[in-house]
């Protein structure tokens, strides 16, 4: 029996020999016809040698990496330190904004005093006196009355479209004196000085105002075309047409005649968006904190209790271990799976 077993053995074990070494001649053969059916142009050898190629890199690895850019790493060190030191001039910058806003508020609210009459150099006086105020006592010279268009009231009462009256005011110390006055805001509807014939006063008056000086222009402001014409204020100019000296006083609203023009229509707004720009430079430089990320407020889906759920912590209610939670800034149900 066991002679048996063995023979049966041997007999199974050569014949898959021999089935197996039959399979390997095949496949031999088939390989070598599927090459030698490739066309000779696939068959040519390759233009260089593969072999010398992965040596010599592994042998000079340092001559086949890239070779560093020096411009390249130079600007990026330089960018931080440019944008440090833009950061630094905004916080310069910033600061005389600040006393300046500080310096014009002092001055225009401080107490008003008289126009001197004897002004040697008209234009040194204006540097030196822009926005202070002063007061004065004359007689307004209606027949030289002029128009500044087109101007909105700056004290917001009236939304209609219009300008600012210009009047040559003779001073009574000093008749020979003719200065200048905006005298305020009227409607386009009362361009004409008929339209506001009462407030049309030969009295003498007393007015108080701001001295200005001449307006900055812009692409969009049109030019002027004296004398009938004015867009922008040009004092110079406007005084030699008027035949005045070249002083112009923004009216107060308390020098303001009922039935006519709307004094205190002088803005200051002085653009103060340095702290924005130093807050830029210096992210672009690194040198700011980067924001925290604050933990987001969830509800619970079954006892509506708050969850303050931080990054990576597990999405489940801190009281009853539920694991429905929606977010609290809106109403769309989130569910998240439980970690």
């Amino acid at each position: 029996m066991i002679v048996q077993n063995t023979a049966r053995f041997f007999t199974i074990t050569f014949r898959k020999s021999l089935v197996f070494s039959k399979w390997s001649r095949f496949h031999t053969s088939y390989r070598q016809n599927q090459t030698s059916s490739i066309p000779q142009k696939y068959n040519k050898p390759p233009p260089i040698d593969l072999k010398s190629v992965r040596t010599n890199s592994a042998e000079n690895p340092k001559e086949a990496l890239p070779k560093p850019n020096k411009a390249a790493a130079i600007i990026l060190l330089a960018v931080p330190a440019i944008t440090f030191g833009l950061g630094v001039w905004q916080i310069k910058r910033r600061e005389k904004k600040l006393s300046l806003i500080e310096f014009l508020e002092k001055r225009t609210k401080s107490d008003p005093v008289d126009l001197p009459t004897n002004i040697p150099d008209f234009e040194a006086f204006i540097k030196e006196n822009e926005y202070k105020p002063f007061k004065c006592k004359g007689r307004f010279v209606h027949s030289k009355e002029s128009l500044l268009t087109m101007r909105h009231d700056m004290t917001g009462d009236n939304r209609l479209p219009g300008g600012l009256v210009i009047t040559p005011f003779a001073l009574s110390n000093n008749p020979n004196m003719v200065i200048l006055v905006n005298r305020g805001y009227v409607p386009y509807t009362h361009f004409s000085p008929v339209t506001r014939q009462q407030a049309q006063i030969e009295e003498e008056v007393e007015i108080q105002g701001l001295l200005r000086s001449n307006e900055p222009l812009n692409t969009f402001t049109p030019k002027n075309k004296p004398p009938l014409e004015w867009h922008y204020r040009d004092i110079y100019t406007m005084a030699e047409e008027l035949g005045t000296v070249p002083i112009y006083i923004d009216a107060a609203e308390s020098s303001s005649i009922k039935g006519g023009p709307r004094g205190g229509q002088t803005a200051i707004q002085l653009r103060n968006d340095h702290l924005t720009y130093l807050i830029t430079w210096f992210k672009g430089s690194g040198g700011m904190p980067q924001a925290v990320n604050k933990p987001m407020v969830y509800v619970c889906g079954s006892c509506h209790k708050e969850n303050e759920i931080k990054p990576k912590d597990p999405i489940r209610c801190i009281d009853c271990d539920h694991r429905i939670l929606y977010k609290k800034r809106t109403k769309r149900l989130v569910v998240y799976d439980a970690r």
